[in-house]
């Protein structure tokens, strides 16, 4: 499950942020989580909840935005958006050109994961 590492990451990620800044706590935490860093988005929550507790993020608001992915097809150079075909629990991906349905793709963006907004109450 690399939902908990990844919300360990922006635990660590928020605390750093707020490092210094005179911040009580962190109420809430934006995200924008790319569809091809196959990140489960509730698992990620769960997660979220699990490993923010008794940090300066305990009781944070996830709040996520899944992106969605573009590809640039080298069979027939259409770049886009793209749906993406999941198989069962075995974690194989394929993703298929919506134009030609060739699978000599590369992928151009919905990987990323990016911490976007962190929301706090300053001590006062």
């Amino acid at each position: 499950m690399h939902e908990l590492s990844l919300a360990m990451d922006i635990v660590e990620t928020v605390r750093k942020s707020v490092e210094g800044r005179n911040v009580e706590r962190v109420t809430h935490v934006e995200l924008e989580l790319g569809e091809f860093s196959f990140v489960t988005p509730e698992q990620l929550k769960h997660a979220f909840e699990m490993v923010s507790q008794d940090t300066i993020a305990g009781n944070a608001k996830l709040k996520i935005k899944v992106r969605h992915g573009k590809i640039h097809c080298t069979q027939c150079g259409y770049e886009g958006k793209v749906k993406v075909d999941a198989h069962g629990h075995s974690h194989m991906v394929l993703i298929k050109c919506p134009k030609c349905r060739g699978t000599a793709v590369e992928i151009l963006g919905g990987k990323e994961i990016i911490v976007k907004n962190i929301k706090a109450l300053v001590k006062r």
